[in-house]
């Protein structure tokens, strides 16, 4: 009897043990397969950020490990479907962060030129208006100007004309008269002697003669 229940014992234990087994090689086999899918949907994720952010040799690295993780699971390679799907997250994880930083730092840029557009298109306003000011500042100066040459002209026609002032000058001649009688010659005789007056002409007197020249200005 004993043998017989030695030997079912055995059976027994062996059926138990083969039964562990099998359920600890499907619950494996079952974390291979999580594992790729896990690794495949967040390969695919990074697959689908923008191009302008993505890291191409992370995504190249996770696609490559995600494929070899595949066909380790394919071979019933458990253990190294569990690790290399793994792997293969990680590298998706790590172009998906890459793609999230860049892009942050895309949008910081943008917000910063924004801004400094902003300043610029402030600043170029303000110098509008300065020059807008100075343009009407200049034509006020121009405006009170043309008012003041209006006021002046017409005081100026408002205003009698000055009477020229007249110049007089006296220019005084010497004419010369002709003598009015000659002096005639005498004679006186006596008794000694015989004396003879010579003829002379007198001087003729001068005359003075003042000619008055009006000169109007």
């Amino acid at each position: 009897m004993r043998p017989t229940l030695f030997a079912q014992a055995a059976g027994l234990c062996m059926i138990a043990a083969l039964a562990t087994g099998s359920a600890d090689a499907q619950g494996k086999k079952d974390r291979a397969r999580m594992a790729v899918t896990e690794a495949q949907a967040k390969v695919e994720a990074a697959m689908k950020v923008d191009a302008s952010t993505l890291t191409p040799k992370l995504l190249a690295d996770a696609q490559a490990t995600l494929r070899t993780a595949q066909e380790d699971l394919a071979q019933n390679h458990k253990d190294d479907g569990i690790a290399t799907a793994n792997r293969a997250s990680q590298l998706a994880d790590q172009a998906l962060g890459e793609s999230q930083r860049r892009r942050a730092e895309n949008n910081a840029a943008v917000r910063s030129d924004a801004v400094a557009a902003t300043a610029s298109a402030q600043a170029e306003a303000d110098a509008a208006k300065a020059r807008a000011a100075d343009a009407e500042q200049s034509a006020a100066a121009a405006q009170a100007q043309a008012a003041s040459a209006q006021a002046e002209a017409a005081a100026l026609r408002a205003t009698p004309p000055a009477q020229p002032a007249s110049t007089t000058t006296t220019t005084t001649v010497e004419q010369p008269v002709a003598a009015t009688a000659a002096a005639r010659a005498t004679t006186t005789k006596h008794v000694v002697r015989k004396t003879t007056a010579r003829r002379t002409t007198a001087k003729p007197a001068a005359v003075k003669t003042t000619t008055t020249v009006t000169t109007q200005n």
